[in-house]
């Protein structure tokens, strides 16, 4: 659930805009990421936002993996 006003008083203001990709008839992305998307996805996103949220910290690549 998507709360306006945390969001407003967020620190920093992420949003991802993702590209429609070809689905076929009557497909439509918002219901498809609502229901859960792709894993794949999801991962990306985070460590996303996680390299946004801690851009002064040093991550070693080991802690990558």
């Amino acid at each position: 659930m998507i709360c306006e006003q945390e969001f407003l008083n967020a620190r920093y203001k992420i949003v991802y805009i993702l590209k429609e990709v070809n689905g076929g008839k009557s497909w439509d992305l918002r219901d498809f990421v609502y229901e859960g998307g792709r894993p794949q996805t999801w991962d990306n996103i985070a460590r996303w936002t996680e390299g946004i949220l801690s851009w002064e910290k040093e991550f070693p690549w080991l802690d990558k993996q």
